[in-house]
């Protein structure tokens, strides 16, 4: 019966360390909107190119995305899907994106 309430509250401060876990970002608002839109900016860009140019520039995008925000793609993948289980947070980094995409037109 200890053993079972020992094992009971390890699975809840993992299950709550991985819950804490999830909404700890490593970019700030706005440099999140700043990702957001430079990702779609790359998503519109290589949907114009053919497959060997998309490759080409995906490495290059990629390596520039690295220098600006000091995230590895599988960084800035993992910050996307963290942004996702937020959506308060999500709508305000878009919306901020959204502004930013406008005053460039």
């Amino acid at each position: 019966m200890k053993r079972n309430i020992t094992l009971l509250w390890l699975v809840i401060f993992a299950a709550g360390c991985h819950f804490s876990e999830k909404k700890q970002y490593r970019l700030s608002d706005e440099k999140m909107a700043h990702l957001m839109l430079d990702l779609q900016l790359a998503d519109e860009t290589l949907a114009e190119l053919n497959i060997r140019q998309q490759d080409t520039i995906k490495v290059i995008l990629e390596k520039k995305m690295q220098e600006i925000y000091h995230l590895t793609p599988a960084e800035i993948k993992r910050e996307m899907e963290i942004l996702q289980t937020d959506p308060k947070k999500l709508k305000l980094v878009m919306d901020r994106a959204k502004q930013m995409a406008d005053s460039i037109q």
